[in-house]
């Protein structure tokens, strides 16, 4: 009976002995904060460009869930340009916007990383112009992983 109790307090001692290693201390989170309203998105589009940015965190393995984390990764929408061109049998809306991401802390404002990418949609409507302009986002673009490598790399040199 006393093997048993000093094997299974060994055991015990062995495996809480390595709850932290390096590379769990290294791991970043990035929680998505969308603004409340953007100029020129509905509710719908706003959710659309929220689950494109949550998928371009979570191909970079650095996804988290909720406002509890102290990193943040957000977006400015910007629409620049918005054209009617005249069709054979009805007319098409063109949109020329701009995705901006910013990584920075929460507690002191920090900004560690930004990444700029042009967009062009088009639709019969205002509105279904932006969310093809939207769902053209290139999740997997390496400079949006170049991206989140550099703040990844900034936020561990600054800490």
């Amino acid at each position: 009976m006393k093997k048993i109790y000093f094997t299974l307090i060994v055991l015990v001692l062995t495996f809480s002995s390595f709850a932290q290693t390096t590379s769990v201390i290294g791991k970043i989170a990035l929680s998505v904060v969308m603004p409340e309203n953007v100029d020129g998105l509905n509710i719908s589009q706003i959710s659309k460009l929220q689950t494109k940015i949550s998928q371009i965190v979570t191909i970079s393995g650095l996804g988290a869930s909720g406002y509890n984390s102290n990193f943040v990764i957000y977006p400015k929408f910007a629409i620049y340009e918005s054209n009617i061109v005249e069709g054979g049998m009805q007319n098409i809306n063109i949109v020329t916007a701009e995705l901006s991401l910013f990584i920075k802390q929460v507690d002191n404002n920090l900004l560690f990383s930004t990444v700029s990418k042009p967009l062009k949609g088009s639709g019969r409507t205002k509105e279904l112009a932006i969310t093809n302009a939207i769902s053209k986002i290139p999740t997997s673009d390496p400079e949006f992983k170049t991206f989140i490598a550099t703040g990844k790399k900034r936020i561990i040199q600054y800490y």
